[in-house]
């Protein structure tokens, strides 16, 4: 015996009600439906054209009644030029096209301003694409998050924001390393940090100094002190610290 087929759980393109079907192309439920769907169909693709000749016709018209005229209005130029009526202001404002302001709602452009926009302007060229500089050096985002002192969803919030690029090395996200130094630089970043040879840890910091948690925290955010990220753990530089602490005294 053959299998029967399995029905389709489907609704009606043109009634709505469900029925099964044992075609995926099925798309109405009876012969009915079927015959009034291709006529609606066919109707509407029928007013669509009769619509699209309609405006086709509304414009030539409304270009061969202006043919004789020696201005026009911001809308009618729009129309001439086949564009928006705001490049036409923007054209105006820029002083690209001539424009004369009738009254507070009324802008009047001659048709020889219009004539003369289009002699001046040069024809049109296809531009040559700006070629970009390859990215060449790049960083991970463990070299990143070490050098900053940030954490992953900060730089990741950053990378994302700014538009950095970023690659894949195998498993490795690599991040364009020109890109990030311009940015950490415009942030005030002082890349000579980096080559400080005494950098101390939280808990060093605060024995150093007798410190209780919550003070040293504020000390180090309060004064700005610079600090760095090493196989997990936060450094902060002694020099930055000591200055601080003999100015106090």
């Amino acid at each position: 015996m053959t299998k029967a087929k399995q029905s389709i759980r489907k609704i009606c393109e043109y009634c709505g009600k469900e029925f099964d079907a044992w075609k995926i192309t099925t798309r109405c439920c009876s012969d009915y439906c079927n015959k009034r769907a291709y006529k609606q169909a066919k109707r509407k693709k029928i007013i669509e054209t009769a619509e699209t000749i309609t405006a086709n016709k509304r414009t030539e018209k409304v270009k061969t009644d202006m043919s004789n005229r020696k201005g026009f209005s911001i809308a009618e130029v729009a129309v001439l030029l086949g564009c928006c009526k705001q490049t036409i202001y923007n054209l105006a404002h820029s002083e690209k096209i001539k424009a004369i302001r009738i009254s507070r709602r009324m802008t009047i452009i001659p048709q020889k301003s219009i004539d003369e926009f289009l002699e001046v302007n040069t024809p049109y060229e296809i531009l040559p694409a700006q070629e970009r500089k390859p990215v060449s050096d790049w960083y991970t985002l463990l070299e990143i998050t070490e050098k900053y002192g940030i954490k992953y969803r900060r730089l990741r919030d950053i990378i994302n924001s700014e538009n950095i690029p970023e690659k894949k090395d195998g498993k490795i996200t690599l991040i364009a390393k020109n890109r990030i130094d311009t940015y950490f630089r415009k942030q005030g970043y002082d890349e000579t940090i980096q080559n400080l040879s005494e950098w101390v840890t939280l808990p060093e910091f605060r024995e150093q100094y007798s410190m209780t948690e919550p003070a040293a925290y504020s000390f180090l955010s309060e004064n700005r002190i610079p600090k760095k990220q090493r196989n997990g753990r936060r450094y902060y530089s002694k020099l930055h610290i000591d200055k601080v602490k003999n100015k106090g005294q």
